[in-house]
């Protein structure tokens, strides 16, 4: 890197997340919602796990209290689903930079299966409990460990709850790294 170019914004180093904001009971994390950026790659207060295999899926489930929290995948560039409330009630989204990959779909109550599932060559497409959510799209490196899966919460008030992180190996590969092919994190 040359002396004096700074790094673009999504590569500064961030403070570690503050851990009153976090905790883990009944084996549900839960999240608490604080302003910040939109971009969770801004954010200090963001649980990420490098990819653990080439092809993958990674669930969870997520109720939300109030702001807006989702599953992730983050490098270069980043995409997320997931659930924001609105004036008009909860709803779920699927972004990539900041635009929608899907409108809005109100839901009755602000609780959701998500779920990453990562194909060859680092294409991913994202579900939730009512089927494909949004187009597929390329996980791109980070400036740091490659692309990595994400869970945050944002907004001004609430918190988010997930329960129950699966990993599953789609063809074997996270045995060949010496991991089982299922893991609940």
């Amino acid at each position: 890197m040359a002396v004096g170019v700074p790094f673009p914004p999504h590569r500064r180093t961030v403070r570690d997340p503050d851990p009153t904001r976090w905790a883990l009971k009944n084996g549900k994390l839960r999240l608490e919602c604080r302003p910040g950026p939109e971009d969770p790659r801004l954010r200090a207060d963001v649980l990420t796990q490098r990819l653990p295999a080439e092809t993958f899926t990674a669930s969870t489930t997520l109720t939300l209290t109030g702001g807006h929290a989702g599953l992730a995948v983050m490098g270069d560039t980043y995409a997320w689903v997931g659930l924001e409330h609105a004036p008009d009630g909860p709803r779920l989204v699927c972004r990539a930079d900041g635009v929608d990959l899907m409108p809005p779909v109100p839901v009755p109550e602000a609780t959701a299966r998500l779920s990453v599932v990562v194909g060859p060559g680092a294409v991913c497409r994202f579900h939730t409990g009512r089927g494909e959510a949004g187009a597929p799209f390329q996980a791109t490196a980070g400036p740091w460990v490659g692309a990595v899966l994400a869970l945050f919460a944002g907004g001004e008030a609430g918190h988010a709850e997930f329960g129950g992180f699966t990993v599953t190996a789609m063809s074997g590969d996270m045995t060949q790294r010496g991991r089982s092919n299922d893991s609940t994190l």
